[in-house]
């Protein structure tokens, strides 16, 4: 029987794997040694694993460390001497952390591929992120021209657009590192480009939202609607970054995704108590769109004067009241 070593980090990823069919290895920093550690909190000779040939057990021997021997489980504690050590147990020496498998140790079988996995792909192609970096340039512009049509220079708009990547590459990064931490793939093209989906899709809604409420007659459920756009986006990029870089349980998942949306939910509930009816400057809403993308039919002047003129004398019949 053979026992094989595995040297990991903090996070748990393997840095090292060797296979020994020896009775007696050696570790520590000195060349003489079966496996030979950089760590300098590591002795040139710092602990021996014997192989039991008769009983199949290992044991660990201290060879007067200074910094000691410690075995993880099932409690961590300093070996005093030589221990007995088990299959898939840890050893720490210095800072370095081994574990230690004999062949017969059984291994989990390999995890089941995401159903995700050809859109993982496709979306991490450099061709794609170029399209949809473009795609999100052109839309910024866009917006920038309905929001002031008189605005010449555009290039006014280039802090946004670097706010909005460097937004999209900090969000990539930092789920790459909790994949890397927690299933040791960290994917940052991935979160990268759906970053870059979530604002692509903001900068929609900001072209569409004042055509959908010019004609469904929502101008005053805007704020609303908006709260609603951006807390789903949010929760759907969060939701899609957790599963692919955590193993949280849906049920914790769905939790910790619903935390920002119900920010945005509780922050507009506030806005909508304690903002006044009248405002010295109100704010622009792009309603009054071109005539081509008006899909209800309008009313003469005429008519829209009557209607503002009944208006105005139920309110002060109301007032008299």
């Amino acid at each position: 029987m053979a026992i094989i070593l595995q040297v990991v980090n903090r996070s748990g990823q393997v840095l090292h794997t060797a296979r020994y069919s020896k009775t007696r290895i050696k570790i520590g920093r000195g060349f003489d040694n079966d496996l030979i550690l950089s760590d300098p909190y590591v002795d040139p000779q710092h602990i021996a694993l014997e192989l039991d040939p008769v009983t199949q057990e290992i044991n660990c021997v201290d060879c007067g460390s200074e910094n000691g021997v410690w075995i993880n489980r099932p409690k961590r504690h300093k070996v005093a001497g030589v221990e007995k050590v088990l299959s898939g147990q840890a050893i720490n020496i210095g800072k370095t952390t081994i574990r230690v498998f004999t062949t017969n140790h059984i291994v989990v079988p390999a995890a089941l591929l995401s159903a995700w996995e050809m859109f993982y792909s496709q979306v991490s192609r450099p061709a794609v992120t170029f399209l949809l970096v473009f795609l999100l340039f052109t839309l910024i512009f866009v917006n920038g021209y309905l929001d002031n049509p008189a605005m010449s220079q555009l290039h006014k708009l280039v802090p946004e657009i670097l706010f909005l990547y460097l937004a999209a590459i900090c969000y990539g990064g930092v789920w790459a590192l909790i994949g890397r931490t927690f299933k040791h793939d960290g994917r940052f093209a991935v979160h990268f480009a759906v970053a870059l989906i979530a604002i692509i899709a903001l900068q929609s809604y900001r072209i569409a939202s004042p055509i959908i409420a010019f004609n469904l007659g929502l101008v005053s459920g805007i704020p609303w609607l908006e709260t609603a756009v951006y807390g789903g986006l949010v929760f759907a990029v969060v939701y899609f970054s957790s599963t692919l870089a955590t193993y949280m349980r849906r049920a914790v998942k769905i939790s910790f995704c619903m935390a920002l949306p119900a920010v945005f939910v509780i922050l507009r509930f506030i806005a909508s108590i304690d903002s006044n009816e009248f405002q010295r400057q109100p704010p622009y809403e792009k309603i009054l769109v071109s005539p081509a993308w008006n899909f209800r039919s309008g009313i003469e002047s005429d008519e829209f004067l009557d209607q503002a003129r009944l208006i105005y004398q139920n309110d002060e019949v109301e007032q008299d009241e």
